[in-house]
């Protein structure tokens, strides 16, 4: 359990983290379109767009019923870049087993000049990513040590929600996940966590879209994966560069 002190030093983090976002000044760029014109769509139709992960643009969604475009984009990214000091001080805290540890990761997480650049030119998507990488990270941790039925749930539930969210994040988490199993296997630890993720396994067959095309081609994971006819001509398709003359 954590110490009142250390909840109280953490809530500061975040919400110091929260209302320097909100200061922080916009830039309109494509992605700021980009997440207004989503959201929209959600609002009006229910669904997003096909090959475009929906998680950040529905929580956006939401936020922009209540609060207007201006302000509920503001708040989203806002309150994306100031949770992930949760996780953050987790992952810490349980690596070290010291607060103060945790603590100082939490705030370093807020704080870094990568979460402002990317509140500044709204890139929301990579933010919320971000958010639920380290959340599955501190996860995988927490059920390594604890292999109840309830953080079994939430590992999964945090490990789906990362491929709805960003797909570049989940190939990250994936990329943590393997490094974690080599170093129990190296240690001889029980690998009990790899069962829950197992089920994940599917998901790999993208990973050839990432060596051979660009990243915009693979953003729609799950369309890709169990729609076998658009992952054969993905994979087989040659690249198309426009040849510049002699």
């Amino acid at each position: 359990m954590m110490k009142n002190r250390s909840v109280v030093l953490l809530t500061v983090i975040m919400v110091v983290g929260f209302l320097f976002t909100l200061n922080v000044d916009v830039v309109e760029t494509s992605d700021y379109s980009h997440n207004l014109f989503l959201s929209q769509i959600i609002l009006e139709t229910g669904r997003v767009p096909p090959l475009e992960p929906p998680v950040a643009f529905y929580l956006l969604a939401g936020l922009i019923r209540f609060f207007g475009e201006y302000w509920g984009l503001r708040f989203a990214l806002g309150v994306s870049a100031s949770l992930i000091a949760l996780p953050a001080y987790l992952i810490a805290s349980r690596l070290s087993d010291s607060e103060e540890a945790g603590l100082l990761l939490a705030a370093v997480a807020v704080m870094n000049p990568f979460s402002y650049y990317l509140v500044r030119y709204c890139i929301l998507k990579n933010l919320v990513g971000n958010l639920f990488l380290l959340s599955g990270m501190a996860l995988l941790h927490q059920y390594s040590e604890d292999s109840s039925h309830r953080n079994r749930m939430y590992l999964a539930v945090v490990s789906v929600v990362l491929i709805f969210t960003h797909v570049i994040s989940f190939y990250t988490y994936l990329a943590y996940l393997a490094a974690y199993m080599v170093h129990r296997i190296i240690n001889k630890q029980s690998l009990r966590v790899v069962l829950p993720v197992l089920a994940l396994s599917p998901f790999l067959l993208a990973v050839p879209l990432l060596a051979v095309h660009d990243f915009n081609l693979f953003m729609g994971v799950l369309p890709l994966t169990f729609n076998y006819p658009r992952f054969v001509e993905a994979c087989g398709a040659p690249h198309q560069h426009q040849q510049q003359p002699p």
